[in-house]
């Protein structure tokens, strides 16, 4: 994957002078971004920090990268995960447009890697606890501290792991399809994200998922949750949802418009919370940017979740 093509078409992006990633590089102190702490606010001083964490996600560990709102989660680039890179070149054209964005990491096969999300806002802690006293605890593995107060717990990609959110109370898996945030990037509440002292990228190796908390985790068809016969779809994944499936939509033909509307519907009923109309709209403009491969008179439209 690679994030070229998005200079053009990135919405509220301005021009600006790029530099190669060997002068990025300059910038990084052989790449890894400053140590920081979880609830530190950024300074003007760290300015830089997230190009140099970014530049060091992909050229010291091999994760792709994408810039996503700074205090939010949301992609910048037009196509979002999609556009996920380790091109330095690329990565430093995206922080010098957004100097100040957050750093969004794909997860699942990508990057060779899910994750955990522990939220102790809907009880995460408690569900966390529970099993590990059935089960014991879990293994060393490389772990993030959250800017809104939870844990991102990462273990080794397995197969047929996807983004899912709701089996258990605060307890969501980010997989295929999914991304999280990651150090130093600053959350709404301006609290910064980082990862655990003893538990470092680089310096811990990623653990395999443990069996018991793959089963916890589990439906009744034996696939962790996260397919698109999933119910609820939580933030961090409504983009990446809704732009699936409006390029289902688009391959056949349909019209923006059309698009939209139907969209509207399925953000209304699954997202959590929903989008906001303006962005659901800018969700099917960016599917009609490409030509549908199929003639639009050929085939009869169809949408929803169930046809991606």
């Amino acid at each position: 994957m690679t994030g070229q093509g998005f200079a053009e078409e990135s919405a509220g992006a301005s021009p600006s002078t790029c530099v190669s990633a060997d002068q990025c590089a300059g910038l990084s102190d052989g790449g890894r971004a400053p140590e920081s702490q979880p609830g530190q606010r950024q300074t003007p001083q760290d300015e830089d920090g997230n190009l140099r964490a970014a530049l060091a996600c992909a050229k010291e560990l091999g994760w792709p990268v994408l810039p996503v709102q700074a205090r939010g989660k949301k992609p910048l680039s037009v196509h979002g995960l999609l556009d996920a890179t380790t091109d330095g070149d690329a990565i430093c054209r995206w922080w010098q447009r957004w100097p100040r964005a957050n750093i969004g990491v794909p997860t699942g096969a990508v990057s060779g890697f899910d994750v955990l999300d522990v939220d102790p806002r809907h009880g995460g802690d408690e569900s966390l606890a529970k099993l590990e006293a059935e089960h014991g605890k879990l293994p060393d593995t490389v772990e993030a501290l959250t800017g809104g107060g939870g844990r991102h717990i990462l273990f080794k990609h397995r197969e047929g792991v996807r983004s899912s959110a709701g089996h258990l109370p605060g307890l969501d898996v980010r997989g295929d399809g999914g991304y999280v945030v990651v150090a130093p990037s600053i959350h709404e509440t301006g609290r910064e994200y980082a990862w655990e002292a003893s538990s470092q990228p680089g310096e811990v190796e990623l653990s395999e998922w443990p069996v018991w908390l793959l089963q916890a985790l589990q439906n009744t068809n034996g696939k962790v949750n996260g397919g698109p016969d999933s119910g609820k779809i939580q933030e961090g994944q409504r983009h990446v949802s809704l732009m699936r499936w409006a390029g289902s939509m688009r391959r056949p033909g349909m019209s923006e418009e059309a698009i939209a509307a139907a969209l509207l519907v399925e953000n209304a009923a699954r997202c959590e919370p929903p989008l906001s109309e303006p962005e659901v709209g800018d969700v099917a403009r960016s599917a009609c940017r490409y030509e549908p491969a199929i003639p639009a008179t050929s085939v009869r439209p169809v949408c929803g979740p169930h046809t991606y």
